[in-house]
């Protein structure tokens, strides 16, 4: 009987530590100095955490950041602008936004024709 009992602890054990041990982690890359790298990392880890895997975000230089998560030193961007897998076509779009930004401009002119990025 104490036999069973050992045993049968030694089962509990084993299932309860292969899931603690297959934990899986994710590593984003994001641009540093980046204004919404903070909040949309917040969300992604919150997001994350609560199926049970962990985040780590690295901030590295724009084009480097880009790389990284292209070539797979990182699991994948925290952001980008859509289109993006264009140019880096081992990045898959998550169709879920973290964030989304608009661009706005403002004049004190009240005449003000916008003929590209050149006129602003």
């Amino acid at each position: 009987m104490k036999t069973k009992k050992i045993i049968l602890l030694a089962v509990c054990l084993v299932l309860i530590a292969v899931p603690l041990q297959a934990a899986e982690k994710l590593t984003f890359s994001t641009i540093e100095g980046a204004n919404n790298a903070l909040i949309s990392g917040k969300a992604v880890a919150e997001t994350y955490r609560r199926i049970g895997i962990e985040t780590v975000f690295g901030s590295f230089p724009g084009l480097r950041s880009l790389v990284y998560s292209n070539t797979g030193e990182t699991d994948g961007e925290l952001y980008r602008i859509a289109g993006v897998t264009e140019k880096c076509p081992n990045l898959l779009m998550v169709p879920v936004p973290v964030n989304v930004q608009e661009g706005m401009v403002f004049t004190k002119q009240t005449e003000f024709a916008i003929k590209g990025w050149d006129r602003l």
